[in-house]
């Protein structure tokens, strides 16, 4: 999943999830729509993210 950054407009590519309710509300989520994220960097896979919280 690829999320942008509402300040920045930067964009970010999600590899794993927190959880699987975590994994479960972002599949829920709207194109455009705008959540709340907690997001930690993947160690060794270049620009990935993992979104532990939402």
């Amino acid at each position: 999943m690829t999320v942008r950054l509402v300040d920045s407009g930067e964009c970010r590519t999600l590899v794993g999830y927190g959880s699987p309710g975590v994994r479960r509300a972002l599949e829920r989520t709207a194109a455009g729509e705008t959540v709340t994220l907690t997001l930690a960097p993947t160690p060794g896979r270049g620009n990935t993210w993992l979104a532990l919280d939402c």
